[in-house]
């Protein structure tokens, strides 16, 4: 589980506008956050393209260019969808309970740009 704030919380897993697997970006031929990622994650022995479920015990090659190319996408993704700064601004918290702490999540790229959005308003 990963969580961020308080409550009432954004919960990633049920909110679709903030779920990985749903977030749409039409720049990269309409394809899912979640999809993306799976896709350029690698592991020993040149796996790619492997299931959560799959993955998740499994060392990945390159985490933390992984892990930027993560928090491009969901900067994308929010720049696509501007509409959606609202809801997440006003968002006390944002959770993830399927999120491994130490995987890049949706929570935590959410509330990432909430926090820099909202530093940028007090400016």
């Amino acid at each position: 589980m990963v969580r961020f704030g308080t409550s009432p919380f954004i919960d990633c897993g049920s909110d679709r506008r903030f779920s990985a697997a749903h977030a749409r970006i039409r720049a990269r031929a309409g394809r899912s956050i979640e999809q993306i990622y799976r896709n350029v994650r690698r592991f020993p022995g040149h796996l790619i393209g492997l299931p959560r479920e799959r993955a998740r015990h499994l060392v990945e090659i390159h985490r933390q260019e992984v892990a930027r190319f993560y928090a491009a996408l969901w900067d994308e993704y929010i720049s696509e969808n501007p509409r959606l700064l609202e809801p997440l601004c006003a968002a006390k918290g944002v959770t993830e309970d399927a999120a491994d702490p130490a995987q890049p999540s949706s929570a935590a790229e959410l509330w990432r740009i909430r926090t820099e959005v909202l530093k940028l308003a007090e400016s």
